[in-house]
């Protein structure tokens, strides 16, 4: 405690008999107002020249008309679509028919092949559990690379009579 004249100022207790904060605490807008700011400038961005281009095709190009169509002139899918800004995404975006026909067909096929595939492993499992036929688990198939060399031992082996330690006896 502090004796100033006459009044006694506890210290410890100095802080907490404050009225209030003087400053609120309050969290900061500036990362949502930064990511609004920019959204609406890549909006924007790809925004305005849309418009532009659609305003053109209004304006100066319009919506196609229906007319006869040439001797020997096979029309594309997307010359069918009316407005050009449909022709246009039509045209670059979607596939022909034909292509997704093919691309299914192609996927079937594949299909078909997996099937077949299943089908005769799993004969080849029932076979080998009606016949108790199975692989070793030490089995090693046989190379070329060490078949010379294993012949070899074993003339050595036929000639000597035996090897050093008595486990070879004809």
């Amino acid at each position: 405690m502090v004796l100033l004249s006459k009044f006694v100022i506890p210290t410890k207790n100095f802080y907490k008999n404050m009225h209030q904060r003087l400053m609120p605490l309050i969290p900061s807008e500036w990362p949502f107002k930064k990511g609004l700011d920019m959204m609406h400038f890549y909006a924007c961005l790809t925004g305005i020249p849309l418009i532009l281009f659609v305003a053109y095709c209004h304006i100066f190009i319009g919506p196609a008309e229906l007319r006869e169509i040439p001797e020997g002139y096979r029309p594309e899918e997307y010359e069918y679509f009316k407005h050009p800004v449909h022709r246009w995404f039509i045209k670059f975006t979607n596939t022909k028919q034909q292509r997704t026909h093919e691309m299914n067909l192609d996927y079937l096929t594949q299909q078909m092949d997996v099937q077949k595939w299943r089908y005769a492993w799993d004969l080849y499992s029932e076979l080998q559990r009606k016949n108790r036929d199975s692989k070793h688990l030490w089995y090693v198939p046989a190379t070329d690379k060490y078949a010379e060399d294993h012949m070899q031992t074993d003339r050595y082996l036929e000639e000597k009579g035996g090897d050093d330690y008595g486990i070879f006896h004809r």
